[in-house]
């Protein structure tokens, strides 16, 4: 159902137009005002899909009435309804002022009841189409909302699934950003480490290392980065704090990603 606002504060104009906007369809429903004010306090609570305003009111000229009724806010809906402004006035400025204001079509007075019609039913054509292609972006960007929220599950649920087949390697495995900061640590490596992966990822490498190991790491990490190469293979003795020993090879990841390192058992 359309509805079309109809401003003017003489009634005989009121009754005509509204006669004409019903004849437009038969579920075309029309809302009538006579005082620009009450006209703007029904806007605020209801939209339009076609407003029909005098030019010349008391109170409040057509001009100053659209640019009202535009200011009302994006959740009104205000800002794209047609407007069409009946002036007898043939003047350049006030076509420019309603313009300005934000007005879509104008009519001279009197009005020709075809033309009325005429412009009426284009204007209404032309706001359905803008509401069909509103929904359909409306529509669109939820799917992309939707498609992106999936996307960002199936990461997480892939993390999660590498991360467990990681923690069945026999070997402790350790990755660091550029800061320095551990981004995965497998369940051995974390034990090994007298530590939980939680507790130790978004830490410094030192707290995975220790000072002087964590030092080295960083040195390392920093190669693989800065070159984009692995380094050559080597390894290095750690002790955790019961005494028990591990070897360890430098980092293997190339430039891009974090720099990994794995310590076999």
């Amino acid at each position: 159902m359309a509805t079309i606002l109809i401003l003017d504060d003489r009634t005989t104009n009121r009754d005509i137009f509204a006669r004409l906007a019903v004849s437009l369809d038969k579920d075309v429903r029309v809302e009538a005002f006579g005082d620009p004010r009450r006209a703007l306090d029904w806007l605020r609570d209801n939209s339009a899909d076609l407003v029909v305003t005098d030019f010349r009111m008391p109170e409040m000229d057509g001009a100053e009435f659209t640019r009202q009724l535009r200011s009302l806010g994006p959740g009104s809906g205000a800002a794209d309804v047609p407007v069409i402004v009946i002036t007898a006035y043939n003047d350049r400025a006030y076509r420019l002022r309603a313009l300005e204001a934000g007005a879509t079509d104008f009519l001279l007075s009197p009005v020709d009841h075809y033309e009325f019609m005429t412009r009426a039913r284009n204007l209404l054509r032309m706001r359905w189409q803008q509401q069909i292609i509103q929904r359909r972006a409306a529509s669109l960007e939820q799917e992309l909302e939707d498609s992106a929220r999936s996307q960002e599950e199936l990461l997480r649920h892939s993390r999660r699934a590498l991360a467990q087949v990681i923690d069945t390697v026999p070997a402790m495995i350790s990755a660091a950003d550029r800061q320095g900061r551990c981004v995965f640590v497998n369940a051995r490596q974390a034990r090994f480490s007298g530590s939980t992966p939680d507790a130790l990822v978004g830490n410094p490498v030192e707290a995975l290392f220790g000072p002087e190991r964590g030092r080295r790491s960083r040195a390392l990490d920093l190669l693989v980065f800065e070159s984009g190469e692995a380094l050559p293979g080597r390894e290095e003795e750690a002790v955790d704090a019961d005494g028990r020993r591990a070897s360890s090879s430098p980092p293997r990841r190339r430039c891009g990603a974090p720099a990994a390192r794995s310590n076999p058992s």
